[in-house]
């Protein structure tokens, strides 16, 4: 059993962009795409007409880059492998550029040269030709040479025609073959080099006239000697367009390169390779030549060198842009500038363009069109009115050439690397990837300048990619590191970008103040690290590691909420939540949510997330988080003054607290539940809840329910008149919130101690916890905590006689208890300020705001506001109490 050969290694040579015969032909062969039917359909011809004694002529056309040299280097290789064709056809193939050719003679002339050139051995291997043909063919080239030497100095163009046209159709009858010429620049050679008409003339009668030679040609356009019908040329060739590649094309033209250079890591990971293929498509407008200049971009990751690279690569690319621009009439040239230089393609409508090139709208429209038509501009409707179109140059590294070539003055900021950028990493996770390895890059090279330089640079121009979301939150955490730098003026323009941006989420609005602060060097360092935080938040939220981003967001959040900066914890969670997947994860942030929104007077969304909460729990039939929803739909509804809702809530929550077994969330029902029976005057029974929830608290360890709890047995004896006992449980509850840092219960627990003192007739001392109070709620955004001690600290001065002052803390109170919607705290706020306006003689006012209290009041059933608008009425000349304030509701009504 014979062994398999190996396969030899392949080796990779030159590959030509600008002329033919540079690279292999069987390269050229192995990584053709889009091509293969036309030169197959070429080839049949060829076959078909090679036995005919008449002659078919063949024009492809199409701009440069297209691949015609490619096509018409594989016809003369497949010819030359073929040996039917090769028994039938001597090839002569004219160099891409035939500037020397003036005239038809020259033409003649540089046939007989290619044929005193032919390489007599050049045939197959299997088909090796006979001894005596090969020096036939031996002599024959060298009278080719002596006849080339002979007339090529020739003055007397019509002697070199008599001369050579007959020798050629000899040649051809004695060896039985055609001659096929391959000539590239057809269009430039007939309109601009053969000046005279007789030469046109000579051209076609030859063509015409000898069947023993065929003509392939090409042409980067459609020019008058073929579409003019008085011209000669008219309808002459078989003429075929060659289109761009699509994009399946082009994925499968690198493919092929890829294989050929065995690069197997890179085809075995080629489905990841593919947006940046396309991102290649888009950019090239498909154009095979810039496709296979830029496929080192696929080959090797090398656009991390940022303006090195592309200044490189587009200087590679000039020649061929200008030959492309230079094949184009002034007026569309300067069409194609004017469009790459305008900003905003929704700019580029044919009204604006019009403008720009000083032309008639009628002769742009004209223009536009017809370099549509040719390929070099798409045209798409306009997405913001659906009834104009917008123009842009169709390649996208023509638009960027011509860009770059207007602007080199102004090369620091480089849009069309941000463009090419966009396409490269066409996905935030792809982009975010690329921000981690420059990060990386730049920590550990920080001390090659050069290096440092481009990552930072990179990492500028992937900030302006992306929603305006994404773009906000890398230009905020680049503004930061440029400050760590001592970059302040990078950071300051960066930080400008963003505002320009208008992203108003409280996120962003809170960094860049922060940011501001930074730069102006005063900013307080717990700041410093919450803003550390945010961007470690966003990093892992863009990389799309969303088990990270929960935990990050809940920690961020209960930070923010315990600075009291609960919108952006908010707004965070809400940003967070969608994108969790685990339940039991996503209530925890639920009810991080809930709660911010609670203490920020959000009660609305605050009792939709509870809701959700409750409805969450009920799909995983989870009963300790079905008890925490009905608590806090039970807090929200004791918020509002509906205290038979909240009842339901929290009795709800007992049962299953109770029928789970769960003794802290039993402990906290009963505690809720004791604030209902004292909102409604019933203290006897609220002090029996209070007393069980503390057993059942101090038995668990609940240190933070049982400080809670302390306080609000406090109020009870604070009701009944017995201050002592009201102040000892105030100071157990003050000590252990204090031990275990709850600052909201401290504020709390701060405010009941001050009421202590004030029915003791201590004003200051009162006004002394008030104000400690007032401070923490402040501080941690306790907004219905904040609306409290403003309402009791106007209680003070009220009893000073300080009736402005006490207005103006109870005015204060008001706006708080209104935004937030709590119904109860409002009530007393209301209550008191008619006091103030009683002892400032305006009766009327006081009237009409205690009937405001009356009508909440009796609303929400809140007992301690109707006692004390009954003993109000027989001082204010009210029959019957409560029904003297119902009547004067009534009336009120009436007359309204």
């Amino acid at each position: 059993m014979e062994n398999d050969k190996p396969t030899p290694a392949r080796t990779i040579g030159p590959v030509g962009l600008f002329r033919k015969g540079i690279t292999d032909p069987q390269r050229l062969l192995g990584t053709t795409v889009g091509r293969e039917s036309l030169l197959e359909e070429t080839l049949s011809k060829l076959h078909r007409t090679a036995h005919k004694n008449s002659a078919q002529h063949f024009l492809f056309i199409g701009p440069r880059g297209i691949g015609k040299t490619h096509l018409m280097t594989m016809i003369e290789e497949k010819v030359s492998k073929d040996n039917k064709l090769q028994s039938r056809y001597h090839v002569l193939s004219f160099p891409e550029e035939n500037h020397r050719i003036l005239s038809f003679a020259d033409l003649l002339l540089g046939i007989i040269d290619l044929l005193a050139n032919i390489d007599s051995n050049s045939s197959d291997e299997s088909d090796v030709l006979e001894e005596k043909n090969a020096k036939a063919d031996s002599v024959e080239t060298d009278r080719w040479q002596t006849l080339y030497d002979t007339l090529s100095e020739e003055e007397d163009d019509q002697k070199i025609i008599d001369t050579i046209e007959p020798r050629l159709k000899a040649y051809c009858k004695k060896t039985n073959k055609k001659l096929l010429i391959l000539l590239e620049n057809l269009g430039t050679l007939l309109g601009e080099q053969l000046k005279k008409k007789q030469d046109i003339h000579h051209f076609r009668t030859f063509l015409m006239g000898a069947t023993h030679i065929q003509l392939l040609a090409t042409s980067t356009s459609f020019f008058a000697a073929i579409t003019d019908v008085g011209q000669p040329l008219f309808d002459f060739f078989d003429i075929q367009v060659i289109d761009d590649l699509s994009l399946a094309q082009t994925l499968e033209l690198v493919r092929k390169n890829l294989e050929w250079d065995g690069q197997t890591e890179l085809l075995g990971q080629f489905s990841a390779l593919t947006p940046k293929i396309q991102a290649l498509h888009t950019m090239t407008g498909g154009n095979p030549r810039l496709i296979t200049m830029l496929y080192q971009l696929i080959a090797a990751d090398q656009v991390l060198d940022v303006k090195l690279n592309f200044q490189k690569l587009l200087d590679q690319i000039s020649p061929f842009y200008q030959d492309r621009i230079n094949d184009l009439p002034p007026q569309e040239r300067a069409v194609l500038e004017t469009i790459a230089l305008m900003p905003g393609d929704l700019k580029k409508t044919p009204a604006n363009i019009a403008k720009r090139i000083r032309k008639s709208p009628q002769q742009t429209s004209s223009l536009l069109k017809r370099m549509t038509k040719t390929g070099y501009l798409l045209v798409i409707d306009n997405p913001q009115d659906k009834r104009s179109k917008l123009y842009r140059i169709k390649e996208g590294f023509f638009d960027i050439w011509l860009a770059m070539s207007e602007s080199r003055s102004k090369r620091k900021r480089l849009p069309f690397i941000v463009d090419f950028l966009a396409h490269w990493y066409p996905s935030q996770q792809e982009r975010e990837n690329k921000r981690k390895e420059m990060a990386r890059q730049l920590e550990e090279t920080s001390n090659i300048a050069s290096i440092a330089e481009n990552s930072r640079e990179m990492m500028d121009y992937l900030s302006d990619i992306g929603s305006d979301s994404e773009r906000t939150q890398t230009k905020l955490s680049l503004a930061v590191q440029e400050v760590f730098r001592g970059s302040i003026d990078d950071s300051k323009r960066l930080l400008k970008e963003t505002k320009t941006l208008q992203f108003n989420s409280p996120q962003f609005i809170w960094m860049q103040q922060q940011v501001n602060q930074l730069v102006e060097d005063r900013l307080p360092i717990d700041n410093r690290q919450r803003i550390e935080q945010m961007i470690e938040y966003w990093q892992t939220q863009r990389s799309g590691d969303l088990e990270k981003t929960a935990i990050l967001a809940a920690e961020l959040g209960f930070d923010f909420s315990e600075a009291g900066l609960h919108k952006l914890s908010i707004s965070l969670l809400i940003e967070t939540i969608p994108q969790v997947d685990n339940p039991l994860v996503k209530l925890e942030l639920l009810e991080q949510l809930a709660d911010s929104q609670f203490i920020d007077g959000q009660l609305v969304n605050a009792e939709k997330t509870a809701k959700q909460i409750i409805h969450t729990s009920q799909d995983i039939e989870n009963m300790t988080w079905a008890v925490k929803g009905n608590i806090l739909m039970g807090k929200i509804y004791f918020q509002k003054g509906q205290f038979d809702t909240s009842l339901n809530y929290f009795n709800q929550s007992l049962a299953l607290a109770q029928e789970a077994g769960n003794r802290e969330q039993e402990g906290a029902a009963l505690n809720n539940i004791s604030q209902i029976f004292k909102a409604q005057g019933d203290n006897d029974k609220a002090l029996g809840h209070l007393e069980q929830s503390l057993v059942i608290r101090q038995e668990i360890g609940d240190r933070f329910g049982e400080g809670a709890t302390l306080n609000n047995i406090s109020g009870i004896f604070n009701a009944r008149g017995d201050y002592d006992k009201a102040l000892r449980y105030l100071e157990q509850s003050l000590e252990i919130l204090q031990e275990i840092g709850d600052r909201s219960g401290e504020g709390t627990t701060l405010n009941n101690i001050s009421q202590i003192y004030d029915a003791r007739g201590d004003s200051n001392k009162a006004l002394e916890y008030l104000e400690q109070s007032l401070g923490i709620k402040q501080e941690i955004g306790d907004r219905s905590g904040e609306g409290t001690a403003l309402n009791n600290i106007s209680q003070i001065y009220d009893a000073r006689g300080d009736c402005d002052k006490a207005l103006g803390y109870l005015e204060q109170s008001l706006v708080i208890r209104q935004e937030i919607g709590d119904v109860s705290g409002l009530c007393a706020t209301l209550f008191n300020m008619g006091h103030i306006y009683l002892q400032n003689n305006e009766f009327k006012k006081a009237i009409a705001t205690w009937l405001k209290v009356y009508e909440q009041a009796k609303e929400i059933k809140l007992a301690q506001a109707l006692e004390a608008l009954e003993g109000l009425a027989e001082g204010l000349g009210l029959s019957g109490g409560l029904q003297g304030w119902e009547e004067l509701l009534i009336h009120s009504k009436n007359d309204s």
